[in-house]
């Protein structure tokens, strides 16, 4: 018997707007409805996924920034593995080493070297992915997409503060760029690295994963592996395709997370998350 749905967010329940589909969050309401525990597994922070589930009236808890942390539907932290700050340099050196902006999702909320290049950066990203300036403008807003709390000019006295940081991510470069800073990445076993889009690059601590984190906290609840379904998209969603058995990738996943899954789905625009959870209801 399923006990939980983990759902990733974008490319997977929500749509091209980057909201939920009526389809969607009525099929969310009638899992409840049944008993059955729903959470959003997301590379988000609370703030953007919060103001995703509001207008539909939903409560969930939410795993977020990629696995470095859980938290409740009023944002109270259940579980946190933030990065390691001798980590964090070494992320910042590479990223600086190529002239890349980024962010990092700390406890005190999002704070980047720059906020006018990341917002510019996350613009132009946007835009090579089919969406107009006033669009993209329209949704950095509903989502509270590059809202900072801090500029950091200081990079040494900011570290000095001992911040917890969940996440670091850089939406800047093109894919060649990406591939680069990737591979200089990759060397460095401690992080975790993971994207959402070809040019996006997100790190965490290697522990701090989609899966790995989703299956933690079940252990603590009570939950089996097998009475969890996970559905995803994207790479960052790869640990809970590996993990859990009951795995659907959505129609226009990644092939990497297709490969992966146990199952393959319709598509995010055919309201597959509706249709998974309609089934599960039935059965």
């Amino acid at each position: 018997m399923i006990k939980l749905v983990a759902c990733d967010l974008d490319g997977t329940l929500l749509d091209g707007t980057h909201s939920i589909p009526k389809e969607n969050a009525e099929a969310i309401k009638q899992l409840q409805e049944k008993g059955i525990t729903f959470m959003s597994a997301t590379g988000r922070t609370y703030d953007s996924v919060v103001s995703i589930f509001e207008p539909h009236g939903i409560t969930c808890n939410h795993l977020l920034v990629n696995g470095a942390m859980i938290a409740d539907e009023k944002g109270n932290v259940l579980f946190e593995n933030p990065m390691k700050l001798e980590n964090v340099r070494v992320v910042m050196e590479i990223m600086q080493g190529q002239d890349l902006c980024y962010n990092m999702y700390t406890k005190e909320g999002t704070c980047t070297p720059d906020i006018e290049k990341a917002k510019r950066e996350f613009i132009e990203h946007m835009k090579q992915h089919g969406l107009e300036e006033a669009e993209i403008i329209d949704v950095m807003e509903r989502n509270a997409f590059c809202k900072y709390e801090r500029e950091i000019k200081d990079i040494d006295a900011y570290l000095s503060e001992k911040p917890v940081i969940y996440k670091m991510e850089t939406f800047g470069g093109n894919v060649e760029v990406a591939r680069k800073v990737k591979k200089q990445l990759s060397e460095h076993k401690e992080l975790a690295l993971s994207d959402s889009i070809s040019e996006n690059i997100e790190i965490t601590e290697v522990s701090a994963q989609k899966g790995t984190t989703l299956m933690q906290y079940i252990k603590r609840i009570g939950i089996k592996p097998e009475e969890v379904v996970v559905i995803g998209d994207s790479m960052n969603d790869l640990s809970m395709m590996q993990l859990f058995p009951h795995s659907i990738a959505v129609g226009n996943a990644t092939q990497a997370i297709k490969d992966a899954a146990s199952y393959v789905t319709k598509t995010n625009d055919e309201y597959a998350v509706a249709y998974i959870i309609e089934t599960i209801c039935k059965a």
